[in-house]
């Protein structure tokens, strides 16, 4: 049975997986385990044509979010008495750290900073301190039961992240054997060739690209690029999301757990599939070959 999402939010906290489309009509219909879907037909001519994926990473692969938090508040605590909570973290997630889109700029706004630090000063600071944490990092549940299936079937993976190329090369560290698998391409929100940070479609049309290129090296000359329709995105940010629906991909949400059922409908309505957890994503419904056991 399809269950209308706008209402589902309001009557079943405890399922684990929804997906819906523009209209906020479905895509995946719950199946009587929890946390456990399926995709009608409708749905699955689209998800069957899946032939890559691209990841997101601070909070999608890894558990970064809290402690980029932690480090936001120690950059501007000698600035203010005022920190950066849920309430306003919610407006940075996705963003690059610097530019227009950047969240540097909206945190000074909000924490009334203009004038006494600079956006370029607060993204040093900020690195500085997240440094060190980052060999605290987790990678989050579901995450690498996934990249090492999808490795072992050989789909061909990238990442597209904001953040920048010196933190992703900290990130990396003590997750070495992960990345070798799911970054075969990676574009940081830094890179020379990004224009536009998301949510513009920008960073995954690039991050394709370069799959492409590589693939296309790797292979025969039968190779045949693959289109943003078949490739399929993990989102934890809104604004991330908003790029890869933009970028015409099949775009999977995975928001923080802090947002409130309401918030993810309104959210994040126009994800093709919404989940409460990677650990909740079960590829053979979406076109992708099965697990070869439960994981």
């Amino acid at each position: 049975m399809f269950i209308n999402v706008c209402e589902c939010f309001q009557k079943i906290s405890g399922i684990a997986a929804i997906g819906i489309l523009k209209t906020c009509t479905p895509i995946a219909v719950l199946s009587e385990a929890p946390g456990r879907f399926s995709v009608p037909a409708a749905a699955m001519s689209r998800a069957r044509n899946i032939r890559a994926v691209i990841f997101d990473v601070d909070g999608t692969l890894l558990d970064t979010e809290g402690l980029s938090t932690i480090a936001i508040n120690k950059s501007v605590a000698h600035l203010t008495t005022q920190e950066c909570d849920w309430s306003l973290k919610k407006k940075l997630l996705g963003r690059k750290t610097l530019g227009p889109e950047g969240w540097c700029r909206v945190c000074i706004d909000e924490l009334d900073l203009r004038g006494k630090i600079t956006e370029e000063e607060l993204g040093a600071a900020w690195e500085r301190n997240l440094k060190p944490l980052y060999a605290d990092v987790k990678a989050l549940p579901g995450v690498t039961a996934l990249v090492e299936h999808l490795a072992a079937s050989n789909i061909p993976m990238a990442i597209a992240t904001s953040s920048s190329s010196t933190a992703m090369a900290e990130k990396r560290k003590p997750h070495q054997e992960l990345f070798e698998k799911c970054a075969q391409i990676a574009v940081t929100g830094n890179d020379p060739e990004l224009r536009r940070g998301k949510p513009f479609p920008d960073i995954f049309l690039l991050a394709l690209a370069r799959l492409n290129e590589k693939l296309q090296r790797d292979a025969a000359d039968s190779f045949v690029p693959i289109q943003p329709e078949e490739c399929m995105v993990f989102e934890d940010a809104e604004s991330g999301v908003q790029a890869g629906v933009a970028a015409n991909m099949f775009t999977v949400a995975i928001p923080q757990a802090l947002f409130t059922e309401e918030e993810r409908c309104k959210r994040f309505h126009q994800a093709s599939l919404l989940l409460h957890s990677m650990a909740d994503f079960d590829p053979s419904t979406a076109g992708l070959p099965p697990y070869s056991r439960e994981i």
